[in-house]
């Protein structure tokens, strides 16, 4: 796996997905509850996402370290027998058990990273309400990349960055038809919500239109009764 982390010597993987999920939080969340021992990182992080999600990727990170762990006790296993001759079939099956763990460790480790960037990004997405808002998820769903975890023929980023592009552009139509979406929760299942809220809009407008009307009567038919009984 290719990827970046701030802790190359004391678990790099783990430190790598934790970043990923400070990427939509916030570090201060995560500083906060580092120094004051609180759940302030791990509910802005439910927020972002979901108290299921969250769970869920605390799970994999803790059995991602027992898969490193044990990776690590069968590298030094294989250290100890690999030039004893007599013992080759146990190197041989050490090595199937490294390659195994190691395999374990990566197709975990994809999975989780998939979890933090579609739970959260699907949740910053709702929360674009103008055009402004659409160029700033563009640009934060784009720059993901610099933390992304990679390995050979890992397609899942940019076939996920392509999906949430159509949507973007869904809903940015969507705003410029109808302005800002001050209530607009889901472009997929509330289409219907917007098209009545228009409606709803424009009979408000005849309503006041209609108002100001009478309004305007009334007070005409004030004004001549005033001046009738001032003569």
């Amino acid at each position: 796996m290719e990827f970046k982390t701030d802790s190359p010597n004391y678990y790099p993987i783990e430190c790598a997905l934790v970043k990923q999920m400070t990427y939509f939080t916030g570090t201060y969340p995560l500083y906060h509850s580092t120094l004051y021992s609180n759940d302030i990182f791990k509910n802005t992080f439910i927020m972002k996402s979901s108290e299921k999600i969250y769970n869920q990727i605390i799970n994999n990170l803790d059995l991602i370290v027992e898969y490193q762990e044990a990776l690590h006790k069968e590298n030094l296993y294989l250290s100890y027998i690999e030039f004893d001759t007599i013992k080759s079939s146990k190197i041989q099956a050490s090595r199937k058990t490294i390659n195994a763990l190691k395999e374990d460790i990566k197709t975990l480790t994809l999975k989780t990273q998939e979890l933090i960037l579609t739970s959260c990004a699907n949740s910053d997405l709702d929360l674009v309400r103008d055009e402004q808002g659409v160029k700033e998820f563009k640009n934060k769903l784009y720059n993901f990349q610099d933390n992304l975890i990679s390995t050979e023929n890992y397609t899942f980023f940019n076939d996920f960055y392509c999906k949430m592009m159509e949507e973007l552009d869904n809903k940015r139509e969507l705003i410029k038809k109808y302005g800002i979406l001050i209530q607009f929760k889901d472009i997929r299942d509330n289409l219907s919500l917007l098209e009545t809220r228009q409606e709803s809009l424009n009979l408000f407008k005849v309503a006041i239109e209609k108002l100001k009307k009478l309004l305007h009567i009334n007070q005409e038919s004030t004004a001549n009764s005033d001046e009738e009984n001032k003569n």
